[in-house]
């Protein structure tokens, strides 16, 4: 049998065993008298429960993980919960304090939360998710986590009758990255605790605290016994980076039932930013005549920043906020905050025309517009999306654009309606057509471009009708779409706006300063060939900081990204306004980048968090609207070998100057001429740094990523040779716990002190002595935290301060490991083989000696050693030659590493990989019979239980002699060759041809990843996983050999049956 192809390429092959997956509309259960205090289910053996009426687990899947039987749930929308009613002996109407113990396998990096009725539900009126997240950590064992509930009622009323739910999904967690594993569920009724503490909260949504208010915060603790209780509480005030502000203690008396409040002053917080109050108690108190003792810990977050006065609105900086989602009153006071004029919002077509004709502004929606009137802000209006009414679909879909002319009729009539509504609250002047109507994602339909001209066109035509003078934004690109962005100027949407929109988010994981001025120019040029001349608004323009998430970018990144683009959109002349997206957080999950562009914290606030509370990005975006509403932009510094090094000046509103200044990653050592005497320096939160003195109006700066704010009588703004003062090492990697020698110096010889700020944590101060004619060191030494942190230098001549500097240290790994290939040691014996080990000193200052050995630990008598290397000096890079135990059977497993250094070990692993193809240079004899000596190819073997995966529920591989197999593949500029030696102790196959898969027989797939991103066929699905593939399928069936054809990348080939005659 012959595949024929021109070009060699990466394929895989998968086995169907004979296995099919069983799937039950939910799991089965039986109730079992015993303790009316406790309930229990156990999916390995369903039919012993105790007190649980009904659990739910729709398309239940089973798989044996570390010797129990588990149920699978799923990414998937219908496999992502555990619905669980326990019987009516749980039930209290007054709430029931119970443990909810659930056991499930801690593997791969999924999450879980549970969602419950009880007695005061916060979501919709219908239920609570508890604060607990349980976040895996891939260690392979079976845990159990156990929930606290304090008033969950167990009388139905959570969705489809049940009490509560595990889900993979909630509010405050959203959705799981992975699967998740559960073995048994159990409820334990407890009495109630004596004390319960409320959470940390203040006057201000989400603790905000602007200057002149009053920062005061406040905790409730809730006393349940007959008796009074006293005692302290220690509480410590952190800042962002987790050092110590202050520590302090009080006195704590609460009555006897009662709720007793707790004030914590934070009014000698001077700096803004964002903290966190960790409060301990330990309460004291007689309960029927036993001491018993109170002990709990709760943490709120609160933040200062520099709010901006409600007078003052940015309208070149605005925000975008889904209005209805969270708590509309708080979310417009957020916005006002912020100091931003507009509110990107939509009012959706579906929910404005329920009833054909019939149309309406629902009731939340004019109540979130009604609170951004109040605040004196207006929105942009989106106008979207698609009416099931109309367009034949199902209520859930919305992204269905109208094409035909009843539909387009529909569509102006919902536009006006809409245009009226906003005349009338005079709110809008500023409408968008769609969002995003160049991706499917938004687009189901995938309607043409011809089609959305003349949306827009009629679009235009009723919202003018109402309101002469507005603004008609078309575009709301996904990207930059600049040949979209072509296509529909050239079927003249010109003639119908005022203006264009695009979204230009950069996915790479960084915000690139060089491709968004590009893109945003390519955009602007593409609009100027038509006629230019046009408004141009960035209507969403964000990034996230989900720190585990693909694209997610560190928190304090992010907070510099808003200063860099809002300077090049203003500096560069790119737009002429901007909605950053979005406002709040969807929740609390790390893992997915859609809930992590807000720039407060999530409405469902998690354990320790506070709902609203402001992120580093907030308080920037106040600060930089304090500073920048109104500045014009005057000059820039830029660099032509380094596009990420930039800065600009700005004139204010009140006719000062003020200049912002940033790099790359990198730290970079700039001077620039100012033509000043001193200027002032501010972070990026806006507080003051210090005041520096100039060398003839030259000032000596290190730039970092996070922006900085030059204030004075800028008169020139311009580069300049020098710096005068420097840090040598501006970067670099220390050990944990080690020791660097940091030099610094001053090229005009003189005698400065050192002020060496280390308020970020990570390092101490070991030795400081200045510098002494121009040149001096500062030791530091790493505390042993891990992380990334910057050592801030300012230099003094006196009083005076000349120049300030900035070294960014990572401490952690001081080595690059990398295992770059596998090599067949003897030409003779192709047993031998071995893993090849590059190690790289990446550090700045240490030399050290170490050991490498497999994890595993060392094997002797297999040729299995540790091997040593000695003096690694800094930057210099070694190869470890590591043998592998001998390959009589190759098999492509997981091989890992440890490199042990001073005391620590530090690992790396790969995959030995021993099914490349190798070439064919004597063709083989294709006849049914596998001649070895005729593949030059190495035998491949599966038979370990990683190769195996078990398609019916409950059922598990039964070793080699169940199903394994060797496989060995060869190539030519004709033909792919493949031979597989399969054994099967039992082979069935009765199925016709076009589901042989479901019986025995071998099944292969080959993807195409040549040209990826390009012209190429390897194409990603939602899930990102390659959706375009060649699959195939032998058999042997009742009626003979046959080869059915599943999938095809050439489109000349057929899906179906393969003709064997040929």
């Amino acid at each position: 049998m012959k595949a024929k192809i021109t070009t060699m390429r990466i394929f895989s092959i998968f086995l169907s065993l004979a296995m099919l997956l069983g799937a039950a509309p939910s799991v089965g259960l039986a109730a079992a008298s015993g303790s009316d205090d406790y309930a229990y289910y156990n999916f390995e053996s369903r039919k012993n429960s105790e007190n649980m009426a009904s659990v739910r687990a729709t398309d239940a899947k089973y798989v044996e993980k570390d010797g129990k039987l588990a149920l699978e749930r799923t990414t998937v929308e219908a496999e992502l919960y555990i619905s669980v009613k326990l019987d009516d002996c749980f039930t209290n109407k007054d709430g029931q304090p119970v443990i909810i113990s659930v056991e499930y396998f801690d593997e791969g990096t999924g999450m879980f939360t549970i969602a419950y009725s009880g007695t005061n539900n916060t979501i919709n009126g219908r239920h609570t998710n508890v604060e607990d997240i349980v976040y895996l950590e891939n260690t392979g064992e079976w845990k159990t986590h156990d929930f606290y509930i304090e008033d969950i009622t167990f009388d139905h009323s959570y969705y489809d009758g049940y009490d509560f739910r595990i889900g993979l999904w909630a509010e405050s967690m959203g959705r799981s990255v992975e699967n998740v594993y559960f073995h048994s569920i159990a409820v334990q009724k407890i009495p109630p605790k004596d004390m319960v503490l409320g959470a940390v909260e203040s006057e201000y949504v989400g603790n905000i605290f602007g200057p002149g208010e009053n920062k005061a915060l406040t905790m409730d603790v809730e006393n349940r016994t007959d008796s009074e209780f006293t005692g302290t509480v220690d509480y410590t005030v952190k800042d962002f980076y987790g050092m110590e502000v202050f520590t302090k203690s009080k006195d704590v008396t609460t009555a006897a039932s009662d709720i007793t409040t707790v004030d914590f002053d934070m009014n000698e917080i001077d700096k803004f930013g964002v903290y966190t109050l960790e409060a301990s108690y330990k309460l004291k108190g007689t309960v029927d005549g036993e001491e018993h003792t109170f002990t709990d810990v709760q943490t709120g977050d609160f933040s200062y920043v520099n709010k901006v006065p409600h007078e003052l609105k940015n309208e070149r900086m605005n925000i975008g906020a889904h209005g209805t989602w969270y708590d509309m009153e708080e979310t417009a006071i957020l916005a006002d905050w912020l100091g931003t004029e507009s509110i990107r919002d939509e009012i959706r077509w579906r929910y404005v025309e329920q009833e054909k004709g019939n149309l309406s502004i629902p009731a939340d929606n004019r109540e979130f517009t009604g609170y951004v009137k109040e605040r004196d802000m207006t929105t942009l209006q989106i106008l979207a999306f698609g009416n099931w009414l109309y367009d034949g679909g199902t209520a859930s879909a919305q992204m269905v654009a109208p094409e035909t002319e009843d539909q387009l009729d529909a569509w102006e009539r919902y536009c006006g309606f809409i245009a009226e509504y906003q005349k009338n609250m005079d709110l809008s002047k500023e409408f968008e057509v769609w969002n995003e109507y160049n991706i499917n994602a938004f687009n189901n339909n995938d309607a043409s471009a011809e089609n959305y001209v003349e949306m827009t066109k009629r679009a235009a035509r009723a919202v003018k009708a109402q309101i002469p003078n507005a603004k008609i934004l078309g575009g709301g690109f996904a990207g930059t779409a600049v040949e979209y962005l072509r296509s529909l100027l050239e079927l003249g949407i010109y003639d119908y706006v005022d203006g264009f929109s695009c979204h230009p988010y950069d996915w790479s994981g960084d915000f690139r300063n060089e491709t968004f001025v590009a893109g945003m120019n390519q955009f602007k040029d593409a609009i100027d060939e038509y006629g230019g001349n046009k408004l141009i608004y960035l209507t969403e323009l964000g990034i996230n900081d989900g720190t585990k998430a693909d694209t997610g970018v560190p928190t304090m990144e992010k907070a510099s990204m808003i200063i860099q683009a809002y300077s090049l959109m203003v500096g560069e002349e790119l737009a002429d306004k901007w909605w950053w997206y979005d406002l709040i957080k969807d929740s609390a999950n790390t893992t997915d980048q859609e809930s992590n562009f807000g720039l407060v914290k999530a409405q469902s606030a998690v354990a320790g968090e506070t709902k609203y509370a402001a992120t580093p990005a907030y308080a920037v975006m106040t600060n930089m609207n304090c500073e920048l509403t109104g500045a014009e932009p005057n000059g820039s510094i830029l660099y032509d070998d380094d596009p990420e090094l930039r800065a600009y000046r700005f004139k204010t509103r009140d006719n000062k100057d003020v200049a912002t200044a940033w790099c790359g990653s990198e730290p970079k050592n700039v001077s620039f001429n100012l033509g000043c005497d001193t200027v002032d320096i501010y972070d990026l939160y806006g507080n003051y740094v210090e005041t520096l003195h100039g060398n003839d109006g030259v000032f000596s700066f290190t730039l970092a990523e996070e922006p900085i704010y030059i204030k004075g009588d800028l008169r020139s703004f311009e580069k300049a040779d020098n710096n005068a003062v420097t840090v040598e090492y501006l970067s670099g990697v220390v050990m944990s716990g080690q020791e660097i020698t940091v030099p610094v110096n001053d090229t005009l010889g003189r005698d400065l002190t050192v002020d060496v700020d280390l308020s970020e944590g990570g390092f101490e101060l070991v030795e400081n002595n200045g510098i002494t004619n121009g040149s001096g060191a500062v030791t530091l030494k790493s505390t042993g935290v891990d992380g990334d942190f910057n050592i801030k230098y300012t230099f003094y001549e006196g009083d005076t301060a000349v120049g300030m500097q900035l070294s960014q240290f990572t401490v952690g790994q001081p080595v690059e490991l990398e295992i770059v290939d596998f090599e067949q040691t003897s030409t003779i014996d192709d047993s031998c083989w071995r893993a090849i080990i590059k190690i790289r000193n990446i550090t700045r200052s240490n030399t050290f000696d170490g050991v490498c050995e497999p994890v595993e630990g060392a094997d002797p008598a297999s040729g299995v050693n540790a091997v040593k290397f000695f003096d690694l000096d800094p930057g210099e890079e070694q190869t470890i030659y590591m043998n592998l135990p001998p390959q009589i059977k190759k098999r492509n497993t997981e091989v890992q590493y440890k490199i042990t250094i001073n005391g620590t070990d530090y690992f790396v692993g790969s995959r030995t990989n021993f099914q490349s193809a190798g070439y064919a240079y004597n063709k083989p004899n294709i006849d049914g019979v596998i001649d070895r000596n005729e593949w030059t190819g190495v035998w491949v073997t599966a038979d370990q239980p990683e190769n195996a995966y078990s398609l019916v529920a409950g059922t598990t591989w039964g070793g080699p002699q169940d199903v394994s197999f060797e496989f060995n593949t060869m190539w030519d500029e004709e033909n792919l060759y493949m031979a597989v030696a399969l054994e099967d102790n039992v082979f069935c196959n009765n199925e016709p041809i076009d589901t042989m898969w479901a019986g025995d027989c071998l099944q292969f797939a080959i993807e195409d990843q040549i040209g990826m991103g390009n012209n190429g066929n390897y194409v990603l699905d939602g899930m990102g996983r390659n959706s375009v593939f060649t699959e195939m399928a032998f058999a042997m069936l009742p009626t003979g050999p046959a080869i059915y054809r599943y999938k095809v990348i050439n489109p000349s080939l057929t899906v179906g049956p393969v003709d064997m005659t040929n």
